[in-house]
């Protein structure tokens, strides 16, 4: 797997390799995310629906697959559930989805990001700190080997009764929680369980199933699932303006406050 930036990309998914492209992001538009966004509201403030609910609106295309074009007029809420069940059937992996959303503020808004920064060390506050989002760094897939990979594991795992001591890994799919993921461990373990086969077993696992594993083998597997999985790194470093050290920085990509 390289890595390059986000300017050397281009119109390019990481993962897939398709190009793509958008409509342009007016005030029609806007509404019709967020009316989207809004037609279900327990949803609101769920990341990867808002990031769903974005690029339904704002695809003109991926690949071969091309979006509807609009009409004149306000948006009808079932022609934007028929444009967020297209790019769902798109079935994209996690990187090539948050690099269209990176993409997309990009063409709406432009590549600089201003945020409020706290240096850990000092505790000096940076405020209208830009970042520019052309230069974020992509993990891109170069070959299949780069998708998978099998592993040994630091402790063994049982399943049913037998014990199993190797795994294929793989990076991650986008997909929406049909339900809220409570904390970082639930997540880890959803993550686990999607993209993890036990090496000797035709068993598909679920999170009940590994809830009992021990925590290093999970550890030990979401690593390898976070090598995996190609795309934007959400990290980047910034260099105190008080002290001059330097500090990790993770950006939020939450709608409201990423596309403002």
């Amino acid at each position: 797997m390289r890595q390059t930036t986000v300017k050397e990309l281009g119109n390019v998914l990481p993962d897939s390799g398709e190009s793509f492209s958008f409509e342009s992001h007016t005030g029609r538009r806007e509404k019709d995310i967020y009316k989207l966004m809004n037609s279900k509201p327990s949803f609101a403030t769920n990341l990867p629906w808002q990031v769903r609910c974005c690029l339904a609106v704002l695809l003109r295309s991926v690949g071969s697959v091309t979006f509807p074009e609009y009409g004149k007029g306000e948006s009808k809420l079932a022609d934007l559930e028929k444009r967020g069940e297209l790019f769902d059937s798109l079935f994209l992996s996690l990187g090539d989805a948050y690099y269209l959303y990176v993409c997309a503020r990009i063409e709406s808004i432009g590549n600089e990001l201003k945020v409020t920064l706290t240096c850990p060390n000092c505790k000096y506050e940076q405020n209208n700190y830009t970042i520019n989002l052309n230069d974020l760094i992509v993990k891109v897939y170069e070959t299949e080997e780069d998708t998978k990979k099998e592993i040994d594991l630091v402790l063994p795992v049982t399943l049913g009764e037998k014990k199993y001591t190797k795994a294929t890994v793989s990076g991650l799919r986008f997909t929406v929680p049909q339900e809220r993921l409570d904390s970082f461990a639930d997540a880890k373990l959803d993550s686990v369980a999607e993209t993890t086969t036990l090496v000797g077993s035709n068993t598909p696992l679920a999170v009940e199933l590994i809830s009992d594993w021990p925590t290093r083998v999970i550890n030990q597997v979401y690593t390898i699932i976070n090598e995996l999985t190609p795309g934007i790194d959400q990290m980047f470093e910034f260099t105190c303006a008080n002290c001059e050290s330097k500090n990790p920085y993770a950006v939020n990509w939450e709608y409201l406050g990423f596309f403002s």
